[in-house]
């Protein structure tokens, strides 16, 4: 049967090894390690948009890393053409 993975479907489990390094982190710490990852995504995602679009503005740049960070956080894949006001609004 061919069916369309979902979100679910995507989400990498750690392994054994990651998973007692985790256990070991005060939950103080893996809060700070989520954030710092999540900052780490973000600029990851600027460099990327700012080289493929050299000819863009920061604030264009901006609007792009915005758009892939909702669209990845609701659990869909990246596409072109939609407007971050279309995923907000529902449109």
């Amino acid at each position: 049967m061919n069916r369309n993975p979902t979100f679910i479907d995507q989400i990498e489990l750690p392994d054994e090894k990651m998973i007692s390094v985790l256990r070991a982190m005060t939950p103080t710490k893996r809060l700070e390690t989520a954030f710092y990852l999540a900052r780490l995504a973000r600029k990851m995602m600027w460099a990327q948009a700012a080289s493929a679009h050299p000819e863009w503005t920061e604030e264009q740049i901006r609007e792009e890393v915005a758009r892939r960070t909702l669209l990845r956080s609701m659990g869909s894949d990246i596409q072109d053409g939609w407007e971050i006001s279309s995923i907000m609004l529902g449109s």
